[in-house]
């Protein structure tokens, strides 16, 4: 009887174990030379946003710091990473992932294991992993000591010389029209991207310097009466910090003396300081205080009145009592 229970209980466990194993899986490979990027795709229904804290790698039993980024390209996650530099075997941990599991939701912890071996990569990129409506960059690491051709393919497709140390290739989304997914050709790297276009066709030349780059106080300024105008700058408006307009958030209890704005950081607080409110909530105070004191002063008026209405509701039968006292 016990073994039967204890093999009921293997089984279960099993099953149980390879159930946790289908709802979560990436395509990370089984080995990856050092110092190269690694590119990866979560697969599996995540019901809560995975962040960069979920994210752990582990030499045996030892956290091993390294450099990596998750991203959500529309309902897909994926990450890019660099592989240490040290050969030895590695296990990659998504903690805490929130998803379904024998049609229950749980949270689980995703692990694939995971080898470095060889010779150093010849070079690495970052980010891996691409989601901008903006002009953006590609850091190239070349790890050799003669210049390399690579292609590089996104819009169209072209070439590119590395030189040793870091190469820096930049990306225009000038020609892009319509928000899309594209995997941007880095030499050996595909890089998933996704770009969103801007559809408002509001031109933003006004806002310029002489070098035709966006002036920030001009853009702080900016207000249109047509809504889309308005709406296309609070777009451009919430790429940037509060503090590069320059402005101040104001605190929960806090009022701007200025104008706020849209900004990356959310409510700005631009030519003005944030400030208690107190004086402006006093000046207006007296006017409560007088609304108050009429409403008093009118219901004591109206019950006085009311009192003395009462007294006099029959004089006559006041009269004849007052005669009945004088007979003798």
């Amino acid at each position: 009887m016990k073994r039967a229970l204890y093999l009921i209980l293997s089984i279960a466990i099993i099953i149980s174990s390879l159930n946790f194993a289908s709802a979560i899986s990436t395509n990370l490979k089984d080995s990856y030379q050092p110092g190269e990027t690694i590119i990866a795709e979560i697969s599996g229904s995540i019901l809560e946003p995975i962040t960069d804290t979920n994210m752990e790698l582990r030499r045996e039993y030892i956290l091993v710091p390294f450099d990596y980024e998750v991203k959500k390209l529309g309902d897909k996650y994926y990450f890019w990473m660099l592989s240490p530099v040290q050969q030895m075997n590695y296990t990659l941990k998504i903690k805490d992932i929130t998803t379904y599991v024998s049609g229950n939701i749980k949270k689980i912890d995703y692990e694939k294991n995971f080898s470095v071996l060889g010779n150093l990569s010849d070079y690495s990129i970052k980010p891996g992993v691409v989601s901008t409506d903006k002009n953006f960059e590609i850091k190239v690491q070349m790890n050799e000591d003669n210049e390399k051709s690579i292609t590089l393919k996104f819009i169209e497709e072209t070439t590119y010389l590395l030189k040793p140390g870091e190469n820096i290739i930049k990306f225009s989304v000038a020609d892009i029209n319509e928000s899309a997914f594209y995997n941007i050709s880095v030499g050996r790297y595909e890089v998933p991207a996704y770009i969103k276009a801007n559809k408002t066709g509001v031109s933003f030349v006004n806002l310029t310097n002489d070098s035709g780059i966006l002036n920030l106080t001009n853009l702080t300024s900016a207000t249109s009466t047509d809504p889309i105008q308005q709406e296309a700058i609070n777009i451009e408006r919430a790429k940037y910090h509060c503090y590069e307009f320059p402005g101040k958030i104001c605190g929960a209890s806090e009022v701007c003396s200025g104008e706020t704005i849209v900004s990356l950081d959310g409510a700005c607080c631009v030519n003005g300081n944030c400030g208690t409110g107190e004086s402006s909530g006093s000046s207006g105070a007296w006017i409560g205080y007088l609304i108050a004191a009429i409403v008093v002063i009118a219901g004591v008026v109206i019950w006085m009145k009311y009192k003395k209405i009462k007294k006099d509701e029959n004089p006559l039968a006041k009269r004849i009592l007052s005669s009945d006292k004088k007979i003798p």
